[in-house]
């Protein structure tokens, strides 16, 4: 049985429903909330178990992608999206263009749209109040107070990259505040960051390699160079992080805590493993710097692209919480997704409409019958990798069992039936296994019904 992987968008609530579920239906009032059992509805115990998908996988260390060929994906990426202020594209970091104006500008349409939707009902603060107009008006007055600048930080800390320039939250009903539009990225320690434009009241648009958006004072540390940041980026020896939150201490004593290192950090290597860590350039409040992680977080170059060892760094972040944007330092689907594949060398971009484009190649099934979508996960697990897109979501198809299919992702909840025109939703907030007919019989319908497109990453 070959191996299929569900991606979804970094901007979206990361959530899917499931079957219905006969007590949520009896349920009389109708909760709007509820907590989903640990082994979601469809799932078994072993379904948690990363052995039994890979013993379902045809030759599991078949390398599925060559080096050559994963800098071909990560050149598509690239080219995905050439508007200004795409959210969650990929940018070239370093040599791409930076008009601080046409971004601005292009942000300005998430303004309208924000606007618009507020005078409609649909958008409100924190408070449950309705935003009022001299809300978005200091948006726009400080966007448009423009200094352009091209710099180069390591972010040194886990910092909101805002979609626009406040820290208030707008959110789309009033009291659900676990989803702020306006939080569009989480910067993470060892990120590189291109300062674009520096702003008043103590804003800066930033570029990241996904994002471009708004943080205030402090998260960055000083200023590198370009030939820095290039080779920071870009270093010939270097190790990629496998453990998340892996400790990156000042020195060989393990004391002085530089930074925790996401999984799929790729940090310049100075020197490889000497009782029981290895030495490398780190990142921290004061720039670049000598550090030194456990040599076992660790891998030296990526790691072969090969479905037994996706599957087993997929199960590793089982259960771990889910962070709408990284909030708090967590992951959403999409970041999940990115992350994973960065151990393997795969850029992929950070929002989940655009991942499920960067592979070698994409299966259109909105029109698809259920029968029909099943073909084609397994035509295109028969050819390595997939990624599974419907609107808001993406996931990591396992395959099937019996005639169900099965994904891991991370994602907020799915939905029930509860009564003609309502469903309930059930709370995951964690990376979990779930059959793709979660959701069935609710108004959104099921996962299977809605995935859209599936991203081969494969051979012909």
């Amino acid at each position: 049985m070959a191996l299929v992987l569900l991606a979804a968008a970094g901007s979206s609530a990361c959530s899917a429903p499931p079957p219905p579920v006969a007590d949520a239906l009896q349920e009389p009032e109708c909760q709007s909330v509820l907590p989903a059992p640990h082994v979601l509805p469809g799932t078994r115990p072993e379904h948690r178990d990363p052995g039994f998908w890979i013993s379902r996988i045809e030759d599991p260390d078949a390398v599925v992608l060559t080096p050559a060929e994963i800098d071909e994906s990560n050149q598509r990426a690239l080219r995905l999206s050439q508007e200004p202020a795409g959210i969650g594209a990929r940018f070239a970091l370093i040599d791409g263009s930076g008009d601080a104006q046409a971004i601005v500008d292009a942000m300005q349409k998430g303004i309208d749209r924000h606007r618009a939707a507020a005078t409609e009902g649909h958008r409100f603060l924190a408070n449950g109040g309705v935003p009022p107009e001299a809300f978005f008006g200091d948006l726009e007055r400080i966007q448009r107070a423009i200094e352009p600048a091209r710099t180069f930080h390591l972010v040194a800390r886990l910092t909101d990259l805002r979609c626009h320039p406040t820290a208030a939250g707008l959110y789309e009903a009033p009291g659900d505040t676990d989803f702020d539009l306006l939080l569009c990225s989480t910067l993470r320690p060892g990120d590189v960051v291109r300062v674009i434009s520096r702003h008043a009241d103590g804003w800066t648009l930033v570029r990241s390699p996904h994002v471009e958006g708004w943080i205030q004072d402090g998260g960055l540390g000083p200023e590198i160079t370009t030939e820095a940041a290039a080779s920071f980026l870009g270093s010939e020896r270097f190790v990629v992080v496998t453990e998340d939150r892996a400790p990156l201490w000042a020195s060989a004593a393990r004391r002085n805590l530089l930074a925790t290192a996401r999984v799929g950090l790729r940090l310049p290597l100075l020197e490889e493993e000497r009782a029981g860590l290895v030495r490398v350039l780190a990142p921290s409040s004061d720039g670049l710097r000598e550090g030194f992680v456990e040599a076992d977080a660790v891998n030296v170059g990526y790691l072969p692209f090969t479905r037994r060892l996706l599957v087993a760094h997929a199960f590793r972040q089982l259960d771990d919480t889910f962070g709408w944007a990284g909030a708090a330092g967590d992951r959403d689907c999409s970041a999940f997704l990115l992350d994973l594949f960065a151990l393997f060398g795969l850029q992929l971009p950070r929002n989940s409409q655009f991942q499920s484009l960067a592979g070698s190649s994409a299966i259109d099934t909105s029109a698809m019958s259920e029968a029909e979508k099943s073909r084609a996960f397994e035509h295109a697990l028969e050819r390595g990798v997939a990624l599974a897109f419907m609107p808001g979501h993406i996931m990591l198809l396992l395959g099937r069992d019996g005639p169900d299919w099965f994904a891991i992702h991370q994602f907020s909840g799915y939905r029930v039936g509860c009564r003609p025109g309502h469903d309930v939703k059930m709370a995951v907030d964690r990376v979990s296994v779930t059959t793709l007919r979660l959701g069935e019989g609710s108004e959104r319908r099921s996962f299977v019904e809605r995935i859209s497109r599936v991203a081969v990453f494969g051979r012909e």
